[in-house]
């Protein structure tokens, strides 16, 4: 999937300051689906997708790079556990 592709789609939209409260009140919804086990958090997560697709076109960012840089970083992280019998 080519993310530089699906952001030429969007039409460009003027970004303001308040985006961010937005996006703030939209993943703390998020996270109350996630905590009630909400059946219909599709909407809420495509919102949070397309924002994030917004943000790198207003800032003209190369979403396939990114998205390879995360790649590599989270492949590198271990986590240890320590189990109690």
């Amino acid at each position: 999937m080519d993310f530089n592709e699906i952001k030429k789609t969007l039409k460009h939209e003027a970004y303001t300051s308040s985006m961010w409260i937005d996006y703030s009140i939209l993943l703390g919804n998020i996270s109350k689906q996630l905590i009630n086990q909400d059946k219909n958090i599709e909407k809420n997560i495509v919102y949070s997708l397309s924002f994030l697709i917004l943000i790198s076109k207003v800032f003209d960012i190369d979403m396939n790079n990114a998205w390879d840089k995360w790649e590599r970083k989270a492949l590198k992280k271990h986590y240890f556990t320590t189990l109690y019998q």
